[in-house]
């Protein structure tokens, strides 16, 4: 995970993928409703999402997600991350995948 500032002053998340094979998606949801979701597959480039900062905080319940691709191409969510995000508020926050 690294975090560099947004100059537009939003949050935007970026999905990539080093040396991975099949589908990957991470997901974040603020108070039990998807704000935005990036994914892709094998080499693909990066994916990313941009959020409005005011989703992040202690009083949205955020959860990132991570997902990825199973068995007969089933796309099964994996683990969650909890955690108010405050300091991801107006940040690029890169998420590299790294291992299957």
């Amino acid at each position: 995970l690294q975090k560099t500032p947004n100059k537009n002053k939003k949050t935007k998340f970026i999905l990539q993928r080093s040396n991975v094979t099949w589908w990957k998606m991470i997901t974040f949801v603020s108070d039990g409703k998807r704000a935005g979701q990036a994914e892709g597959q094998d080499s693909q480039g990066p994916s990313s999402f941009v959020i409005d900062p005011n989703l992040l905080g202690a009083d949205k319940n955020g959860i990132l997600e991570l997902w990825k691709a199973k068995a007969f191409g089933s796309h099964e969510h994996i683990y969650d991350v909890k955690d108010d995000f405050t300091s991801f508020k107006g940040m690029n926050v890169t998420i590299t995948w790294l291992k299957d």
